[in-house]
């Protein structure tokens, strides 16, 4: 009934308080992404999500309301010293001694006075009102965010406010254009490239790559893409090498998941000013767009409107046994040799009949010329990192990576990705994303949002409606 990992995080848990639901759910908490929790909200989905290995799927309503129960009177009592409480969040003392950390870099570089004088800023007619607003924003601050969903233009905006940087400087500028991982920065530098004057010196890295030297970093100007994808340790190391007086722009979308590794930064720095763009100009599929909205506000009835009526948009209302063995036989036929690493199954859990690896193992016995890929752990030296994904051509002994190609001896640390976790995913598009909800499973809103937004083109969903609807909070 219980995972390995579960045997794990007890004892880690049982070391701090023993037979404390309270910190096996801190403990949990942290080693699954998020820095504390919050006994003043509703524990509930997350505290399903957070044991989904449980059962192999996300805890039912009635044991999960019990471990709420168990949580909140534990918080009530004596705690030790390596529980922190601060105001209605608890947090393991490592955790919180790493926000703080955090904090206090954001407000030195917050308030630290700008190197780069600006002059007076005009804008391209064709930008939206919001992107405006929020180019005005980031040229008034050292360090901004800029946060919106797929199709909002945020490193169009980006590229605008670098270029209205550079021709209201004199002299030469250095620039990073810098992320989380390797597919990102290439995304970013394609999107920013065009918008490159002539007095400006830029280069590319990931976060890793950067902060490997432990050196302070030379640059009038950082641009960070996929700031919801970066984890507080990542955050806090990489901005100790920036100096006071840099001005700093990192984009994201604060309604995906966090980061695999522990704590939120890009959603929790509300000290940091922020522009907020909302109104989508991509256009390949307005449908999608109004399918996303509908998950981002929680409106299940939307959702399935458009699910119901769109031509890119596709559900299968599984209520039974025979449903669910009709999704399994249309997975089996998802992909061909040209979708490999256009189309991608999603799913909230890693075991279990619906979790990524049984879900793999359905296309094991393929003859397939080509496998899709993912990197399970951090290769620094080769700039790989965790939830990359490749392409490995049999034949070869290649792994084809969009900064390269490497033996597939070289890289031991490896899964096939026909399937993968919503949060291997982030930071990721597919053409066609088809995600499973496995029956009887309450995710968190975010999450469904975040397998959602990784579709381009075309959505398939596969649920019991009432999961859905819960989930979303309808």
């Amino acid at each position: 009934m219980f995972s390995e990992q579960f045997y794990i995080d007890q004892l880690l848990a049982h070391k701090i308080k023993p037979n404390s639901w309270l910190a096996l759910y801190v403990v949990r908490a942290y080693l699954q992404g998020h820095m504390c929790v919050n006994i003043a909200e509703q524990l509930f989905p997350q505290i399903s999500t957070l044991f989904a290995d449980v059962q192999s799927i996300p805890l039912e309503v009635e044991l999960s309301a019990e471990i709420e129960q168990s949580v909140r009177k534990e918080a009530q009592e004596p705690l030790p010293p390596t529980l922190i409480i601060d105001g209605q969040s608890i947090y393991l003392e490592k955790a919180h001694r790493l926000e703080k950390s955090l904090m206090c870099e954001v407000q030195r570089l917050a308030s630290a006075e700008p190197y780069l004088k600006l002059r007076s800023i005009s804008h391209p007619e064709h930008l939206t009102q919001e992107q405006r607003s929020a180019i005005d924003l980031s040229c008034s601050y050292p360090f901004t965010l800029i946060t919106g969903g797929p199709g909002t233009g945020k490193t169009y905006t980006a590229g605008v406010w670098l270029k209205s940087i550079a021709v209201s400087t004199s002299g030469r500028l250095r620039v990073a254009l810098v992320a989380p991982t390797g597919r990102a920065v290439q995304n970013l530098e394609r999107s920013i490239k065009r918008f490159i004057e002539d007095n400006v010196t830029f280069e590319t890295q990931t976060l890793h790559r950067a902060i490997s030297t432990e050196s302070m970093l030379p640059y009038h100007a950082i641009i960070i893409d996929e700031g919801s994808m970066i984890d507080a340790d990542l955050m806090v190391r990489f901005l100790r090498l920036i100096h006071g007086g840099v001005r700093i722009l990192m984009l994201g979308d604060s309604d995906q998941l966090p980061p695999i590794e522990p704590g939120q930064p890009f959603v929790q720095l509300r000290s940091v000013p922020r522009a907020t763009l909302v109104e989508s100009r991509r256009t390949a599929s307005s449908s999608l767009l109004e399918l996303f909205d509908a998950v981002r506000s929680g409106d299940g009835e939307k959702m399935f409107d458009v699910l119901s009526s769109a031509s890119d948009c596709q559900i299968y209302e599984c209520q039974s046994k025979e449903d669910w063995q009709v999704v399994r036989a249309k997975i089996e036929t998802f992909f061909d040799d040209e979708l490999l690493q256009k189309n991608i199954i999603l799913t909230p859990v890693r075991k279990g009949p619906w979790g990524s690896e049984e879900l793999n193992k359905l296309f094991l016995p393929r003859s397939d010329s080509h496998q899709p890929v993912v990197v399970t752990k951090n290769l620094h030296t080769y700039s790989l990192m965790n939830g990359e994904l490749g392409l490995f051509d049999k034949a070869q002994g290649l792994i084809r990576f969009d900064q390269g190609t490497l033996p597939a001896v070289l890289c031991p640390h490896i899964d096939l990705a026909y399937a993968m976790t919503v949060h291997k995913s982030q930071g990721s598009e597919f053409e066609t994303v088809f995600f499973i909800l496995p029956p009887g499973a309450i995710v968190d809103k975010r999450l469904i949002y975040t397998a959602c937004t990784r579709a381009k083109k075309r959505l398939i969903i596969a649920a019991n409606k009432e999961d859905l609807l819960i989930s979303l909070g309808s």
